[in-house]
């Protein structure tokens, strides 16, 4: 029981610490951000895009990185799509073959059971 309880003791230090780390993580990506959005705007203001910046003394190099981004696929984006899909003018059901294909993803979902401690 008592290494059951020293176990306890060393989780809670260990997520305390977690949680520290994270605050000082977090101001450090906001620091970050802030930084990565002033240069983005000098370079675009001044037609830097294609450079690659040498960065000798920390033996790396930067550069513009434009990535696409798709949007998040949710219950609401796919009732959005069925519903273009299934328009049809003359016909009155397509709310229906929405709805029931909807249905049928949710309950098709597989889903698993993981096991954890929280904290209150």
């Amino acid at each position: 029981m008592a290494e059951f309880n020293n176990n306890i003791l060393e989780w809670v230090n260990y997520d305390n610490e977690i949680k520290k780390n994270n605050e000082v993580i977090k101001g450090i990506r906001l620091k970050k951000e802030l930084l990565e959005t002033n240069i983005i705007c000098f370079i675009k203001e001044n037609n830097l895009e294609e450079n690659v910046f040498n960065i000798s003394s920390l033996d790396t190099q930067l550069k513009v990185n434009k990535t696409a981004v798709k949007e998040s696929i949710s219950y609401k984006f796919l009732e959005s799509s069925f519903m273009k899909y299934f328009y049809e003018p003359d016909f009155d059901g397509d709310c229906k073959k929405t709805k029931a294909l909807l249905e049928f993803i949710k309950k098709s979902r597989g889903c698993s059971e993981k096991i954890s401690l929280k904290r209150n």
